[in-house]
């Protein structure tokens, strides 16, 4: 079980990704979420450019942000079909504008590869989605909004399967921080203590409070026995900010499971990805630059580029070897990539269970009503 590369790693470039697979990318349709200058979404979109795609469709919320990456591209590549498409992932109305907006734009016949790159971070207090239906923002955000999105885009995607090539594809970015937490599919909010909840739905603690430990010990480097969070007897009880968000990551995974089970046989395959340490506005929510440095130099964690962080998504986009069916005896699994290459180890096993898989899709179906 392995890559076209296996030289690729964890410093390989997207750049450098796109033009091992240039014939993946010329006069195909790819639609990115979450574009903007300072995310992981603009070197996937850059990449892309220089290999002349059909057409490539940008979402985010405001227009800006994305019409800065694409007159980047243009001022090296002008000849690039380009396209805004505005979307906030938190509004199911939202989404289903852009989507109707796809579907039935005439130019578009076909989207053959959809990268679900959005996301939003840590928060460090609970905040709900008022579109759906008063869910957590960040599962709301980061499942919901593209668990949506994709079923809604789903004839375009199947247009584009219909050619029998077998490089139709769903990307989602998850997270190694989904061993933070499975679903808890009895409380996705995070309004009951741990001990209320059934084993199999309570958060890791042990990564949970490693990562906790090295943000107190950035914060107050000159203490050499820093004590539990203030906070941490409320939050064994309650809201978790890691923890959602691993909620979200693990429900990005069972999403590429569910996925490979209805589609694979119609010539759309979905993997997951874990890209990486990068500096984005996912992380503004740990403090300064400096502060950020010293947290993951103490999680023995080296920061990508934008570059190199974006490489993994586009192995996955790209790459005609892999195969999401297949398995290693590491418990590594074909769907779930980390720099570059199929992730030694595969994931948690609350991220892999097959009933969980379909589980978290007939509730996503409820919740979002499609």
């Amino acid at each position: 079980m392995s890559t076209a590369n296996s030289c690729f790693d964890i410093i390989t470039t997207a750049t450098t990704v796109a033009a091992a697979f240039p014939s993946a990318i010329a006069n195909r349709t790819f639609l990115v979420t979450g574009v903007s200058p300072t995310g992981i979404g603009s070197a996937t979109a850059l990449a892309l450019a220089q290999h002349s795609p059909k057409l490539l469709i940008f979402s985010g919320r405001k227009q800006e942000p994305v019409s800065e990456v694409i007159a980047q591209i243009h001022s090296t590549h002008p000849k690039v079909l380009c396209r805004w498409l505005p979307l906030d992932l938190s509004s199911p109305s939202s989404v289903r504008s852009a989507a109707s907006s796809l579907l039935q734009d005439p130019t578009i016949s076909a989207i053959d590869v959809l990268i679900n790159n959005a996301g939003t971070g840590s928060q460090p207090t609970r905040t709900v989605s008022a579109g759906f239906k008063d869910i957590e923002i960040q599962f709301a955000t980061n499942h919901l909004g593209h668990f949506l999105l994709t079923r809604l885009l789903l004839p375009k995607l199947l247009a584009s399967a219909a050619d029998g090539l077998g490089m139709t594809r769903i990307i989602n970015l998850s997270s190694n921080g989904h061993k933070y937490s499975p679903i808890r599919f009895s409380d996705l909010n995070w309004t009951k203590p741990d001990d209320d909840l059934p084993p199999p739905e309570r958060p890791n603690r042990i990564f949970i409070n490693e990562r906790r430990m090295a943000e107190q010990q950035a914060a107050a480097p000159n203490d050499t026995s820093p004590t539990p969070h203030a906070d941490a007897e409320n939050e064994s009880k309650h809201y978790v900010p890691m923890g959602a968000y691993g909620q979200s990551k693990t429900a990005n995974l069972l999403f590429t499971v569910a996925l490979n089970r209805h589609l694979l046989s119609q010539g759309i395959c979905s993997f997951a990805v874990h890209p990486g340490v990068i500096r984005t506005s996912l992380f503004r929510n740990l403090g300064n630059e400096e502060e950020q440095d010293e947290i993951f130099r103490r999680l023995r964690k080296e920061w990508k580029t934008l570059d190199q962080g974006a490489a993994t998504t586009l192995v996955a986009a790209l790459d005609p070897k892999l195969d999401p069916t297949t398995g290693g005896d590491d418990g590594s699994v074909g769907y779930y990539l980390s720099d570059c290459q199929v992730m030694p180890g595969g994931c948690a096993e609350w991220a892999k269970n097959e009933d969980m898989a379909e589980r978290l899709w007939e509730m996503s179906k409820e919740l979002v009503k499609e």
